[in-house]
């Protein structure tokens, strides 16, 4: 009766994974299984366990299971695989460059797929460079001051920051790159530089336009 109890408050869905656990408990020697179960009108996840207790003749003389409330883990995991699943749509579908540079570790930890299309070259090739990699002199000096001047290492404020910088394009000529970014720490008390790179080569170019039509105005 006991057994059926519990049967039936398993969630339709996960019931015939539970079931077929079951039936090669024996041959296993153990049970253990996530699966929800309806509770009082809502449902609940538990990690259940079950294991045969032997005498010495190896017989089975008892069986001990355990149940164990996950609902709360499982609710984390449900979180965080969909704050993942939004963050991989919005770097997979942006036409800006998302990047995750960490300090400690002084290397890439992540570069969105749109860094092919700004600078030529695969996220494989980006995630092995360094931060300072294909950047003019000038636009280096940016960079080093950006981190190196930066309050967040010592009181932990996130720190904003936008600048423009050159890199190189893979077919060698100099694009123009503005940089969104913040410094913060990370769950293991990492520093990161958190950053957002955008085309903006056609934006200088016009802005070159209308600065020599305007010296020339001065002649």
């Amino acid at each position: 009766y006991i057994m059926n109890l519990f049967i039936n408050s398993i969630y339709s869905e996960d019931k015939p994974k539970v079931l077929t656990d079951l039936e090669s408990y024996h041959s296993k020697g153990e049970f253990c299984c996530d699966f929800r179960i309806h509770n009082n009108g809502t449902i609940k996840w538990i990690q259940a366990s079950l294991y045969p207790i032997k005498d010495q003749q190896n017989n089975i003389i008892r069986h001990v299971g355990i149940a164990i409330d996950i609902t709360p883990q499982k609710q984390v995991e449900e979180d965080l695989r969909k704050s993942e699943e939004k963050y991989r749509l919005i770097t997979e579908n942006s036409s800006d460059v998302i990047w995750v540079y960490n300090l400690h570790q002084n290397r890439f930890t992540f570069v969105s797929s749109a860094i092919q299309t700004l600078r030529g070259i695969s996220v494989e090739e980006a995630m092995q460079e360094k931060i300072t990699d294909g950047l003019a002199v000038s636009s280096v000096d940016i960079i080093k001051k950006l981190i190196s001047g930066s309050s967040a290492k010592n009181n932990r404020n996130t720190q904003y920051s936008i600048d423009e910088v050159q890199q190189m394009h893979k077919s060698g000529h100099w694009i123009w790159v503005e940089i969104s970014s913040m410094l913060q720490y990370n769950t293991y008390d990492e520093l990161e530089l958190i950053g957002v790179s955008r085309d903006i080569t056609k934006r200088k170019e016009a802005e070159q336009e209308i600065e020599n039509l305007n010296k020339l105005q001065d002649v």
